[in-house]
Protein backbone atom coordinates (compact mmCIF):
# COMPACT_ATOMS: atom_id res chain seq x y z
CA UNK A 1 0.00 0.00 0.00
CA UNK A 2 1.60 3.35 -0.69
CA UNK A 3 1.45 6.08 1.94
CA UNK A 4 -2.14 7.48 2.31
CA UNK A 5 -2.92 11.10 2.11
CA UNK A 6 -5.85 12.35 4.27
CA UNK A 7 -5.43 15.81 3.19
CA UNK A 8 -7.60 15.77 -0.18
CA UNK A 9 -10.07 13.41 1.47
CA UNK A 10 -10.27 15.42 4.45
CA UNK A 11 -11.26 18.77 2.30
CA UNK A 12 -13.55 17.16 0.33
CA UNK A 13 -15.57 15.95 3.78
CA UNK A 14 -15.35 19.30 4.71
CA UNK A 15 -16.92 21.02 1.59
CA UNK A 16 -19.33 18.60 1.77
CA UNK A 17 -20.81 19.97 5.56
CA UNK A 18 -20.86 23.19 4.25
CA UNK A 19 -22.90 22.46 1.18
CA UNK A 20 -25.30 20.14 4.01
CA UNK A 21 -25.48 23.37 6.31
CA UNK A 22 -26.99 24.98 3.13
CA UNK A 23 -29.28 21.78 2.66
CA UNK A 24 -30.71 21.98 6.05
CA UNK A 25 -31.26 25.35 6.07
CA UNK A 26 -33.53 25.42 3.22
CA UNK A 27 -35.19 22.21 4.82
CA UNK A 28 -36.08 23.43 8.29
CA UNK A 29 -39.36 21.84 8.91
CA UNK A 30 -40.20 18.22 9.25
CA UNK A 31 -42.75 18.24 6.66
CA UNK A 32 -39.60 19.32 3.81
CA UNK A 33 -37.22 16.52 5.13
CA UNK A 34 -39.08 13.13 6.00
CA UNK A 35 -41.04 13.71 2.61
CA UNK A 36 -40.43 10.25 1.26
CA UNK A 37 -38.83 10.02 -2.42
CA UNK A 38 -38.59 6.02 -2.93
CA UNK A 39 -36.78 2.97 -1.22
CA UNK A 40 -32.76 3.01 -0.89
CA UNK A 41 -30.60 0.45 -1.58
CA UNK A 42 -30.30 -0.58 1.99
CA UNK A 43 -34.11 -1.29 2.47
CA UNK A 44 -35.31 1.23 4.19
CA UNK A 45 -36.80 4.32 3.11
CA UNK A 46 -35.57 7.25 1.29
CA UNK A 47 -36.79 10.57 2.16
CA UNK A 48 -36.13 14.05 1.01
CA UNK A 49 -33.13 15.16 3.25
CA UNK A 50 -31.48 11.66 2.96
CA UNK A 51 -31.48 12.30 -1.19
CA UNK A 52 -30.26 16.36 -0.91
CA UNK A 53 -27.57 15.56 1.25
CA UNK A 54 -26.05 12.22 -0.44
CA UNK A 55 -26.06 13.92 -3.54
CA UNK A 56 -23.59 16.73 -1.85
CA UNK A 57 -21.56 14.22 -1.07
CA UNK A 58 -21.14 11.81 -4.43
CA UNK A 59 -20.68 14.76 -6.58
CA UNK A 60 -18.00 15.56 -5.05
CA UNK A 61 -17.24 11.76 -5.65
CA UNK A 62 -17.35 12.38 -9.64
CA UNK A 63 -14.50 11.49 -11.34
CA UNK A 64 -12.32 9.50 -8.84
CA UNK A 65 -10.87 6.39 -8.45
CA UNK A 66 -13.64 4.88 -6.25
CA UNK A 67 -16.42 2.71 -5.01
CA UNK A 68 -19.34 3.83 -3.32
CA UNK A 69 -21.04 2.17 -0.77
CA UNK A 70 -24.14 4.27 0.29
CA UNK A 71 -27.33 3.35 1.88
CA UNK A 72 -29.21 5.61 -0.99
CA UNK A 73 -27.34 4.83 -3.81
CA UNK A 74 -26.31 1.03 -3.01
CA UNK A 75 -22.63 -0.01 -3.85
CA UNK A 76 -21.39 2.09 -7.33
CA UNK A 77 -18.08 1.65 -8.83
CA UNK A 78 -15.00 -0.13 -8.46
CA UNK A 79 -12.24 2.04 -7.86
CA UNK A 80 -9.53 1.65 -5.57
CA UNK A 81 -10.84 3.43 -3.07
CA UNK A 82 -13.66 2.23 -1.28
CA UNK A 83 -15.97 5.31 0.48
CA UNK A 84 -18.44 4.85 2.84
CA UNK A 85 -20.53 7.53 3.29
CA UNK A 86 -24.26 8.01 5.57
CA UNK A 87 -24.74 11.61 4.84
CA UNK A 88 -27.16 12.03 7.86
CA UNK A 89 -26.43 9.30 10.33
CA UNK A 90 -29.51 9.69 13.30
CA UNK A 91 -31.74 10.82 10.28
CA UNK A 92 -34.62 10.39 12.35
CA UNK A 93 -33.31 13.03 15.30
CA UNK A 94 -32.88 15.18 11.71
CA UNK A 95 -36.01 15.20 10.39
CA UNK A 96 -37.51 16.24 14.04
CA UNK A 97 -34.83 18.92 15.03
CA UNK A 98 -33.14 16.82 17.53
CA UNK A 99 -29.34 18.46 17.52
CA UNK A 100 -27.79 15.09 17.74
CA UNK A 101 -26.74 13.60 13.81
CA UNK A 102 -23.95 13.50 11.78
CA UNK A 103 -21.96 12.92 8.39
CA UNK A 104 -20.20 9.90 8.02
CA UNK A 105 -17.58 9.21 5.66
CA UNK A 106 -15.06 6.30 5.61
CA UNK A 107 -12.16 5.83 2.88
CA UNK A 108 -10.39 2.35 2.61
CA UNK A 109 -8.24 0.28 0.39
CA UNK A 110 -9.71 -2.75 0.42
CA UNK A 111 -13.61 -4.34 1.55
CA UNK A 112 -13.02 -4.69 5.19
CA UNK A 113 -13.40 -2.67 8.33
CA UNK A 114 -9.20 -3.49 8.75
CA UNK A 115 -8.92 -1.40 5.55
CA UNK A 116 -10.72 1.73 6.78
CA UNK A 117 -7.67 4.43 6.38
CA UNK A 118 -9.74 7.47 6.74
CA UNK A 119 -13.05 8.22 8.96
CA UNK A 120 -14.55 11.81 9.41
CA UNK A 121 -17.45 12.03 11.55
CA UNK A 122 -19.34 15.91 11.92
CA UNK A 123 -21.47 16.90 14.83
CA UNK A 124 -24.22 19.30 12.80
CA UNK A 125 -25.02 19.84 16.27
CA UNK A 126 -22.58 20.69 18.25
CA UNK A 127 -20.24 21.57 15.10
CA UNK A 128 -17.81 18.85 16.74
CA UNK A 129 -15.25 17.53 13.61
CA UNK A 130 -14.18 14.33 14.60
CA UNK A 131 -11.13 13.02 12.14
CA UNK A 132 -8.95 9.64 12.63
CA UNK A 133 -6.35 8.14 9.86
CA UNK A 134 -4.75 4.87 10.67
CA UNK A 135 -1.99 4.58 12.62
CA UNK A 136 -1.84 8.31 12.74
CA UNK A 137 -4.62 9.01 16.19
CA UNK A 138 -7.89 10.58 16.11
CA UNK A 139 -9.00 14.34 16.52
CA UNK A 140 -11.54 16.69 17.37
CA UNK A 141 -11.83 19.95 15.71
CA UNK A 142 -8.48 19.39 14.39
CA UNK A 143 -6.86 18.98 18.32
CA UNK A 144 -6.27 15.94 20.99
CA UNK A 145 -8.72 14.02 22.21
CA UNK A 146 -8.11 14.60 26.09
CA UNK A 147 -10.09 11.83 27.83
CA UNK A 148 -10.86 8.02 27.39
CA UNK A 149 -13.83 5.87 28.50
CA UNK A 150 -13.28 4.77 32.61
CA UNK A 151 -12.44 1.36 33.44
CA UNK A 152 -16.27 0.66 34.26
CA UNK A 153 -19.20 0.93 32.97
CA UNK A 154 -20.62 4.50 34.71
CA UNK A 155 -22.69 5.64 31.81
CA UNK A 156 -23.54 3.06 28.74
CA UNK A 157 -25.01 4.64 25.93
CA UNK A 158 -27.77 2.07 23.65
CA UNK A 159 -28.09 2.91 19.98
CA UNK A 160 -30.24 1.00 17.47
CA UNK A 161 -33.11 0.27 19.12
CA UNK A 162 -36.83 0.60 19.99
CA UNK A 163 -38.32 0.54 23.57
CA UNK A 164 -39.03 -3.36 22.75
CA UNK A 165 -35.49 -3.62 23.06
CA UNK A 166 -34.66 -1.92 25.60
CA UNK A 167 -37.16 -3.68 27.47
CA UNK A 168 -35.96 -7.06 26.57
CA UNK A 169 -32.26 -6.27 27.15
CA UNK A 170 -32.22 -3.74 30.16
CA UNK A 171 -32.75 -6.26 32.75
CA UNK A 172 -29.17 -7.63 31.69
CA UNK A 173 -27.65 -4.30 31.10
CA UNK A 174 -28.92 -2.38 34.65
CA UNK A 175 -27.10 -4.25 36.94
CA UNK A 176 -23.48 -3.55 34.83
CA UNK A 177 -24.17 -0.18 35.14
CA UNK A 178 -25.36 3.04 36.56
CA UNK A 179 -26.44 5.81 33.66
CA UNK A 180 -28.47 5.06 30.47
CA UNK A 181 -28.16 7.32 27.67
CA UNK A 182 -30.14 6.74 24.51
CA UNK A 183 -29.18 9.16 21.51
CA UNK A 184 -30.30 8.01 18.07
CA UNK A 185 -26.88 8.77 16.35
CA UNK A 186 -24.62 5.36 16.50
CA UNK A 187 -21.83 7.10 14.90
CA UNK A 188 -21.53 10.43 16.86
CA UNK A 189 -22.26 7.91 20.11
CA UNK A 190 -19.18 6.11 19.04
CA UNK A 191 -17.23 9.16 18.73
CA UNK A 192 -18.50 9.83 22.30
CA UNK A 193 -17.34 6.85 23.71
CA UNK A 194 -13.63 7.37 21.94
CA UNK A 195 -13.09 10.76 24.44
CA UNK A 196 -14.81 8.85 27.45
CA UNK A 197 -18.21 10.90 27.43
CA UNK A 198 -19.46 7.44 27.36
CA UNK A 199 -18.37 3.96 29.01
CA UNK A 200 -19.96 1.89 26.81
CA UNK A 201 -21.84 1.63 23.83
CA UNK A 202 -24.58 -1.33 22.82
CA UNK A 203 -26.35 -1.59 19.42
CA UNK A 204 -29.34 -3.69 20.08
CA UNK A 205 -30.41 -4.08 16.42
CA UNK A 206 -27.50 -5.64 13.69
CA UNK A 207 -25.58 -2.35 12.44
CA UNK A 208 -24.89 -1.89 8.75
CA UNK A 209 -21.21 -1.61 7.90
CA UNK A 210 -22.39 2.61 6.62
CA UNK A 211 -23.54 3.33 10.18
CA UNK A 212 -20.07 2.76 11.91
CA UNK A 213 -17.20 2.30 8.92
CA UNK A 214 -15.93 5.71 9.80
CA UNK A 215 -16.67 5.75 13.57
CA UNK A 216 -15.30 2.34 14.25
CA UNK A 217 -11.60 4.04 13.17
CA UNK A 218 -11.74 7.09 15.58
CA UNK A 219 -12.97 4.24 18.56
CA UNK A 220 -10.05 2.11 17.61
CA UNK A 221 -7.48 4.50 17.32
CA UNK A 222 -8.24 5.86 20.94
CA UNK A 223 -7.30 2.37 21.83
CA UNK A 224 -10.69 1.62 22.63
CA UNK A 225 -12.54 -1.94 21.75
CA UNK A 226 -14.91 -2.93 19.23
CA UNK A 227 -17.09 -6.25 19.23
CA UNK A 228 -19.66 -8.01 16.79
CA UNK A 229 -22.37 -9.37 19.63
CA UNK A 230 -23.18 -11.44 16.88
CA UNK A 231 -19.88 -13.38 16.21
CA UNK A 232 -17.12 -12.52 13.92
CA UNK A 233 -13.81 -10.67 13.90
CA UNK A 234 -14.57 -7.25 14.04
CA UNK A 235 -12.07 -6.23 11.61
CA UNK A 236 -13.00 -8.76 9.07
CA UNK A 237 -16.68 -7.24 9.11
CA UNK A 238 -17.24 -6.24 5.19
CA UNK A 239 -17.89 -2.61 3.68
CA UNK A 240 -21.15 -3.50 2.33
CA UNK A 241 -24.75 -2.67 3.02
CA UNK A 242 -25.82 -5.63 4.89
CA UNK A 243 -26.48 -5.66 8.60
CA UNK A 244 -24.56 -8.99 10.10
CA UNK A 245 -24.33 -8.34 13.37
CA UNK A 246 -25.07 -6.08 16.65
CA UNK A 247 -21.87 -3.95 17.93
CA UNK A 248 -20.56 -3.24 21.48
CA UNK A 249 -17.89 -0.85 22.19
CA UNK A 250 -16.15 -0.29 25.31
CA UNK A 251 -12.61 1.16 26.84
CA UNK A 252 -11.39 -2.29 27.57
CA UNK A 253 -11.55 -5.47 25.62
CA UNK A 254 -13.00 -7.38 29.01
CA UNK A 255 -15.63 -4.55 29.44
CA UNK A 256 -16.83 -5.18 25.45
CA UNK A 257 -17.22 -8.99 26.32
CA UNK A 258 -19.04 -8.09 29.27
CA UNK A 259 -21.73 -5.66 27.11
CA UNK A 260 -21.59 -8.46 24.27
CA UNK A 261 -22.27 -11.30 27.31
CA UNK A 262 -25.28 -8.97 28.68
CA UNK A 263 -26.97 -8.81 25.72
CA UNK A 264 -26.32 -12.36 24.64
CA UNK A 265 -28.02 -13.49 28.06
Amino acid sequence: MSEFDAAPWLDLCRAAVVEIEGILTAMPGRDERERPIGEGKGGDITVAIDEATENAIIRRLDGLDVAIVSEEVGIVGDGRWTVVIDPIDGSQNCERGIPYFCMSLAVAEGKTMDDVLFGFVYDFGSREEWVAIKGGGATLNGGPILDLPKDHLQFLSIEATKGTLVLEHLPALAPITDRVRIMGAQALTYCHLSAGRTDGVVCLKPSRPVDIAAAQLIVRERGCTMLLADGGVFGEHPLDLKARSRVVAAGTPELAAQLAAAINA
